[in-house]
C-alpha cells in the first residue's frame, strides 16, 4: 500500500481497485467513489446463512445461523448489529433414550434417566414398575419398560414374562 500524499489529487477519482490499495482511501460502496477515511464507514452485514441442525433430536436443542461483517464501521459509522441468532428447535418431540443413536444427543437430552452404557442409549437402571406413579408407568410403556397402569388396580405392573 501507498499513501495518497503521492497522488494528484489525493484519493479522489480513483478506481476501486486502485482506491483499495492506497493506505489513507476507503471505498464508498453507497457512492460508488474513493475517499479520505475521515468519512464516516457504516457496518455492512452479509445475509442471514440458513439455520444449523438442531443441537437435539428431541425436548428441545438449538438452532443458530450467523451473518459476516463485509464492512467494518470506522470514523463513527454506523455499529453493526447482530451477527448471531438462536432458535429453540424439536420442542414438541418427546425424547425417547432408545431413540438416541450416538453418546454425544443421549448425554445431551435433558432426561436424566437416559444413560450411554457404551454402544447405546438406555434407561439408566429403571425403577421396578410397582414403585412407579401413574404418569411415570404411563412414559415407561413408551419407553419399553415392560410397565402398564392397570387402573382397576390403581398400580403398575410389569408386562415382562
Amino acid at each position: 500500500m501507498f499513501d495518497n500524499l503521492c497522488l494528484p489529487g489525493g484519493c479522489e477519482g480513483l478506481d476501486e481497485t486502485t482506491c483499495n490499495t492506497v493506505s489513507s482511501c476507503v471505498w464508498r460502496d453507497v457512492e460508488g467513489s474513493c475517499g479520505t477515511d475521515s468519512v464516516p464507514r457504516d457496518c455492512v452485514l452479509g445475509p442471514w446463512s440458513d439455520f444449523s441442525e438442531c443441537s437435539l433430536p428431541c425436548d428441545g436443542g438449538q438452532q443458530t445461523r450467523t451473518r459476516a461483517v463485509l464492512q467494518e464501521p470506522a470514523n463513527g459509522g454506523t455499529a453493526c448489529g447482530q451477527t448471531e441468532e438462536t432458535q429453540p428447535c424439536n420442542t414438541g418431540v418427546t425424547c425417547v433414550c432408545t431413540d438416541l443413536v450416538n453418546q454425544t444427543t443421549c448425554e445431551a437430552v435433558p432426561d436424566p434417566d437416559c444413560a450411554w452404557d457404551g454402544s447405546t442409549c438406555a434407561l439408566a437402571s429403571p425403577a421396578p414398575c410397582d414403585t412407579l406413579d401413574q404418569a411415570t408407568c404411563e412414559g415407561a410403556t413408551g419407553q419399553n419398560l415392560g410397565c402398564a397402569w392397570v387402573g382397576s388396580l390403581v398400580e403398575c405392573i410389569d408386562t415382562n414374562p
